[in-house]
């Protein structure tokens, strides 16, 4: 075994938003981190997620976080990968 490095890819998907009027990426790479390790070592990596990042460009051009389910993929670019999904709620409606 030898000494070696990795790019861990943070990718976005619009699992389940329901329809919307423009198109959907299958994915977008919204972080990445390149992690060294030693020979037999094991190596950490962290990613901060906002759901900023989870925001989707609509059809009048301007970023919306859309409810529903958003997944994220965390991938080495090759071999398996690992997913998340998380729920993203409709906001709040204020009643006056």
């Amino acid at each position: 075994a030898i000494d070696g490095e990795e790019v861990v890819l943070v990718y976005h998907v619009a699992a389940n938003i329901g329809a919307v009027d423009h198109p959907v990426p299958q994915r977008s790479l919204i972080d990445f981190a390149r992690v060294s390790c030693r020979a037999g070592a094991v190596a950490s990596v962290g990613f901060d997620v906002e759901l900023e990042q989870m925001k989707l460009v609509n059809g009048a051009g301007r970023r919306t976080l859309y409810p529903g389910t958003h997944r994220l993929v965390f991938s080495r670019g090759h071999g398996d990968e690992v997913s998340f999904d998380i729920a993203v709620e409709p906001p709040a409606t204020i009643l006056a």
